[in-house]
């Protein structure tokens, strides 16, 4: 019989259902080593209601992978799979062993004792000023002949490692940190001499059981390299195993380096049923075959997910948390960040890439019927998307014909069973062998309809003639362009990413005021040398001298990373970046308005802007097209050049409006600072000092629970007698208060909460907060009462609250007033 490995399908249990895909057992292995030194060499001894452990399933039961590997596990006996408790051969979930005896290697004794106390006898009764007490450790450790020993008996008196506390300022950490000051070089001194096998060995003996895992690190870092055997450490981590603390014992096993003492079942499976993932991802990082098996294991589980999780939690009945991040939409993004955590293969899992490719193919179909998509850029995709292969080519006419998502188009549906030769009889019933293509001889007047668009002025056009758009895809020509970079002070700067995927650079667009340059990534990239590439970063991004315009920059440059080693680390170290996006917010969509925009949009992103600014979209119906496909077509060509070259009409724009305005200095200086900050939109929030931070936390505990009973106006106001400023958080409020006639503002989400006290003050309002921390901030600025905490989550009963709290009385003439 073949071997039952890991790529080898699991046997059907009952009903038809797919068990868990899990590493298979070693068939008849004796009880591991590390089990001998706490069970002896039987190991663990037998509990009633169940099979000894180590013992195969009963005879005549279905052969599911999970009592497959139970069999094979030397834990906590594993009741069968598919039996429910106090069913025959059930068993259910036993108690598990009592802890083996704690052990005291390190007590300190009299002697230690009355030095610990010496050394903690501070000038105020604590240890003192630490440059002093790590003073007088370091010569109480040179004068001991084992200071290793004295430094663990130290700590076993710490108060925090006994409540189990961890922090730099904790006097464990403050212990490590002066023994690591003192400890010299292990080639020039004697005190790593008691560091022998069995020193080490009782000191992890002793330190697994510290209540906080981190002191148990930080004991196995001090007498690392450990030189005691991997058996004997194991049994630390098997203790916990049959004790049932699979978390704790992952967190062990990676201290002590032994994870491949185990079995993938013994603690990988169980963690990942108790949600203790990231114990897991700590676990196998250091062992590619570890990675290999979690993310197979994982992958294994995506095919009738209900199923096999009940048949995993069946065999370990005492689990009660449940992960949630098993199963739906969260074990996918979970194995796509362990496959881009480990750099593996997405071979590695075959059903999760299958599923993710289906989902994005299924995606890119439904885009067809949308505004912005061009039928021949869409077939270009779906056409590279299907390639070769003949069941998503099926999938796609069945996706056109069934009606469920998009509007049947059964013609689009013959033009791709005639283009891919598809079986008759395997087609939906309505598609017609007889049928006119709209875009059969048809090419270049669709780029003629959309220049007419352009010219017709539906959409915003590129100033600049065609000839001005230059193509780079040769060595000298890029040499060229570099020499152009000296010459210039400003430029706007795009990136098209690859087809089907958000990784990856197809295109570089490079928009001076006279021309445009297109950079041909796949061309250039087996042209170009290091060097090369080297001369371009130097030469633009790394430019002081030389202003970079963009539109959210942070995805472009995070693909350039990618692109080449040579734009490594490109978002820290490029300079004069300015990204139009947080610059538009901050001045035309924050409360203190500073520019006014000359049109309103629908739209959202780069194409809303330019029509607020210049009455005109851009045309989006080549964004999504195949970036990759050479030669460009002219629509693509026009397109990837204006995303470039409309970055310079926009900011000239912002100049020419700061003027009008008034507001040159102040929009230099906004400018300026963003580019400071790196694109990120500044709150000016001070820092508080640690007094300032302790006053506010008791004034908040004070302010948590208490609310206003009594109004502020003992007389009825109305809605005119008022006005209100809300916080970021309350924009819903904001919007329900202007529909009942109260004069009300807010601020953005991106603006500080003092400038919503500026505004109060400023403007005499009154202010509606959401949290009691922006409340301590807030009330200096308008007199007490003045403020207003919302408790409530529901829009309605937040009205309710404002009009009771400021006593407002509302008429019908008040409502949309």
């Amino acid at each position: 019989m073949a071997d039952a490995g890991l790529n080898t399908p699991p046997p059907r249990g009952r009903g038809g259902m797919n068990p868990p895909t899990v590493p298979p057992p070693r068939a008849g292995r004796a009880p591991p080593r590390h089990r001998q030194y706490y069970y002896g060499r039987g190991g663990p001894p037998p509990r009633p209601g169940g099979p000894p452990p180590g013992r195969g399933p009963a005879a005549g039961q279905p052969p599911l992978r999970a009592q497959a590997w139970a069999a094979s596990y030397h834990g906590p006996a594993i009741r069968p799979a598919g039996r429910g408790r106090g069913q025959a051969g059930g068993g259910g979930a036993r108690p598990p062993p009592p802890p083996p005896p704690l052990v005291h290697h390190f007590q300190p004794d009299a002697a230690q004792n009355e030095v610990f106390l010496s050394l903690m006898a501070g000038p105020e009764g604590g240890v003192g000023p630490l440059a002093v007490f790590e003073q007088r450790l370091a010569d109480h450790w040179t004068r001991s002949d084992q200071p290793h020993r004295a430094l663990l008996a130290f700590l076993t008196r710490c108060p925090d490692f006994k409540r189990g506390k961890t922090g730099p300022h904790e006097l464990s950490a403050k212990l490590f940190t002066a023994f690591t000051k003192w400890r010299p070089a292990p080639s020039s001194s004697q005190a790593f001499d008691e560091l022998t096998p069995e020193f080490q060995w009782q000191a992890c003996e002793q330190f697994v059981h510290a209540r906080h895992l981190h002191h148990f690190a930080m004991v196995v870092r001090l007498i690392s390299p450990l030189k005691v055997e991997s058996a004997r450490l194991a049994s630390l981590v098997q203790v916990e195993v049959d004790r049932r603390n699979y978390s704790r014992a992952a967190a062990i096993a990676t201290t002590l380096g032994v994870q491949t003492a185990f079995e993938f079942c013994d603690i990988c499976v169980p963690c990942l049923l108790e949600n203790a993932i990231e114990r897991v991802e700590d676990y196998v990082e250091p062992h590619p075959e570890l990675q290999i098996q979690l993310v197979q294991f994982l992958d294994g589980i995506t095919t009738n997910n209900a199923a096999q999780l009940s048949a995993l939690w069946r065999s370990y009945p005492w689990i009660q948390t449940k992960s949630p991040r098993l199963s739906g939409k969260s074990l996918g993004k979970l194995i796509e960040r362990l496959l881009k955590k480990f750099e593996l293969d997405p071979k590695m899992a075959p059903l999760h890439t299958k599923t993710r490719t289906f989902l994005a193919f299924r995606y890119q179909v439904l885009t067809k019927n949308e505004p912005t998509t061009r039928l021949e850029n869409w077939r270009d995709l779906v056409g590279e998307f299907v390639g070769k292969d003949l069941e998503l080519a099926y999938t796609l006419v069945n996706l056109l014909t069934n009606g469920r998502s998009i509007d049947p188009d059964f013609k689009e549906a013959q033009f791709w069973a005639n283009k891919l030769d598809l079986d008759r009889r395997r087609l939906p019933y309505g598609i017609d062998d007889d049928f006119e293509d709209p875009l059969s001889g048809n090419g270049d007047d669709a780029d003629e309809n959309w220049d007419e668009d352009q010219n017709g002025g539906k959409f915003y056009a590129l100033r600049l003639p065609r000839e001005r758009i230059l193509m780079i895809d040769t060595q000298p020509a890029f040499r060229d362009f570099l020499a152009v970079l000296a010459e210039e002070t400003v430029s706007g700067y795009d990136s098209e990413t690859l087809p089907m995927t958000s990784d990856g650079v197809a295109l570089m667009q490079v928009a001076f005021p006279d021309q445009v340059f297109l950079l041909d990534a796949n061309a250039l990239s087996g042209k170009l040398s290091h060097e090369d590439w080297t001369g371009f970063v130097q030469g633009y991004f790394n430019n002081p001298n030389l202003l970079k315009l963009g539109f959210g920059l942070a995805p472009d440059l995070k693909n350039m990373e990618r692109f080449h080693p040579a734009f490594a680390n490109l978002r820290q170290t490029a300079k004069r970046v300015l990204d139009l996006d947080p610059l538009h917010r901050q001045l035309f969509l924050a409360s203190n308005q500073v520019l006014i925009a000359s049109y309103t949009s629908d739209n959202r992103g780069l194409s809303g802007f330019v029509e607020s600014i210049f009455g005109l979209p851009l045309d989006k119906r080549d964004q999504i097209s195949h970036w990759d496909k050479r030669p460009l077509s002219e629509s693509q060509t026009i397109y990837a050049a204006l995303d470039a070259f409309v970055l310079l009409d926009l900011y000239n724009q912002i100049l020419a409006l700061s003027e009008v305005r008034g507001q040159k200095d102040h929009v230099y200086k906004v400018i300026e600072t963003t580019i400071k900050f790196g694109n990120k939109l500044e709150k000016n929030e001070k820092k508080l000092n640690s007094a300032e931070e302790k006053a506010m936390r008791k004034e908040m505990a004070n302010l948590r629970l208490s609310q206003p009973v009594q109004p502020l106006n003992k007389e009825p106001i109305s809605v005119r007698d008022i006005r209100i400023a809300c916080d970021g958080m309350l924009q819903g409020l904001c919007k329900k208060l202007r529909l009942h006639g109260i004069d009300t503002r807010t601020i953005e989400n991106f603006e500080s909460t003092e400038r919503l006290g500026e505004i109060a003050q400023e403007e005499k309002r009154m202010i509606l907060t959401r949290g009691v921390k922006s409340f301590v901030k807030l009330k200096k600025f308008v007199p007490p009462g003045f403020i207003l905490i919302i408790q409530d989550d529901l829009l309605d009963h937040q009205v309710e609250e404002v009009l009771h709290y400021f006593n407002i009385r509302m008429s019908p003439d008040d409502f949309f007033s």
